[in-house]
């Protein structure tokens, strides 16, 4: 059975509600396809290429990409203290332990400036405070609810304390909510300003929005939300039923939700084929350029120190954050980095992405990945929940291999003509 059939089967077997694949490679090689429909409902539509996604932490990269710009134009550095713009960050102290007596939390001063390099690698120390059992404990100590991440205030609902010394050990979390919060106040543009000027419409990213309930035209694209029945883990909240079917998610509320801060972290919306556009900029020179090559090569430099490495390694070794991850093969045994702007991996995986190869992806199960050594770039877009879905682990793995067997293909084909 080859990847179409396999991703059709999925969809009619309700695996998955739909998919939208999108890849590029050298020498022109282009591919875009859709599966499945936009929702679950009866009599649904055939999703198209051009359905717009909740990309959720695909943003980070779009807020990173910024991120470098403002470096480019002298508004900022990657390893001066973000104090200046941040002044809140001077104030997070460090949780350390909770007092088994009075159940207190056991905070120290934190003596160590957050850069923005700590800020777009996950080293400040920040968390998910929906993420960390510790963040979490801090919180039900205060009577602190969590709140939702996409509609309130960046500035209150991530004035936590860090898990750790900036730049001692890797922690995912919002620490480029903090840093899309920076560019704002350094260029004195709401963030998605700043991004549709200088990141979106340069691209031609037509879809890319913060806010689709203000356009129609977005809007009426946005896919549903699928659920995948069944329990889930009680610590990762993943499911425990991956052979389920997917059904439609009683929340459907993300596309509706009224943003008070553009979370830089997570909160855009967008068509694969538009932030397959971003991914090409990344590693093709004939694609429109956003960024300077240095500052291009920088984002692909390995950033992490090795105890943040052995941190990053610890908890790719957990097969439920793996699977968040990209889950690829040999992630916890240390073959992981980090880049600006997303995980690298530091020994490639036969028949698919190469060694220096950054990725990342979206909670609702989407994935992207940027391959420079052989100018591959994909996105894999659909909307299933919960994270780390095994299926789209999968069914994400069919799609890349069989892109990397077609890149292949043309490259033989090539030189065969040359002969």
């Amino acid at each position: 059975m080859d990847m179409e059939e396999i991703f059709d089967q999925a969809c009619k077997n309700r695996e998955i509600q739909g998919a939208v694949l999108v890849a590029d490679g050298i020498d022109g090689f282009h591919y875009e396809k859709a599966f499945g429909t936009a929702s679950l409902d009866d009599g649904a539509a055939p999703l198209r290429t051009d359905a717009v996604f909740w990309v959720a932490s695909c943003t980070k990269l779009m807020t990173t990409v910024a991120a470098m710009q403002c470096v480019e134009r002298g508004l900022f550095s990657l390893d001066e203290d973000v104090g200046r713009f941040l002044p809140e960050l001077k104030d997070f102290e460090i949780l350390t332990a909770f007092d088994p007596a009075t159940k207190a939390p056991v905070l120290q001063k934190n003596t160590t400036v957050i850069t923005m390099r700590h800020l777009l690698t996950h080293t400040s120390g920040i968390s998910y405070n929906y993420f960390s059992p510790a963040i979490q404990k801090w919180q039900k100590y205060h009577n602190r609810p969590i709140p939702n991440f996409l509609g309130g205030k960046i500035t209150e609902i991530y004035s936590l304390p860090l898990l750790f010394v900036p730049g001692t050990s890797w922690e995912y979390g919002a620490s480029i909510d903090w840093a899309g919060i920076l560019i704002s106040r350094a260029t004195s543009l709401t963030l998605s300003s700043y991004l549709s000027t200088n990141v979106f419409q340069p691209l031609g990213m037509t879809s890319a929005t913060f806010r689709p309930h203000e356009n129609p035209s977005i809007y009426n694209k946005v896919v549903d939300m699928a659920l995948r029945d069944g329990p889930t883990h009680p610590i990762f909240g993943s499911t425990t039923a991956p052979n389920a079917p997917v059904i439609k998610s009683p929340n459907q509320q993300f596309r509706d939700i009224l943003v008070t801060d553009d979370s830089g972290g997570g909160g855009c919306f967008c068509s694969a084929p538009d932030f397959a556009k971003l991914l090409r900029s990344l590693v093709s020179p004939s694609a429109p350029q956003i960024l300077n090559p240095a500052s291009i090569a920088a984002m692909f430099e390995p950033q992490l120190g090795i105890p943040s490495k052995k941190s990053l390694a610890t908890i790719l070794s957990f097969r439920e954050v793996n699977n968040s991850m990209g889950g690829l093969p040999g992630a916890g045994d240390g073959d992981m980095d980090w880049g600006l702007g997303g995980q690298m991996v530091m020994k490639g995986i036969e028949g698919r992405r190469r060694k220096g190869t950054m990725f990342w992806g979206g909670i609702p199960n989407l994935f992207w990945w940027i391959d420079r050594e052989t100018g591959v770039s994909g996105m894999f877009a659909t909307q299933v929940w919960p994270w780390g879905d095994p299926r789209c682990v999968e069914l994400m793995e069919a799609f890349e291999r069989a892109i990397y067997e077609a890149v292949d293909r043309k490259k033989r084909g090539k030189e065969r003509q040359k002969l």
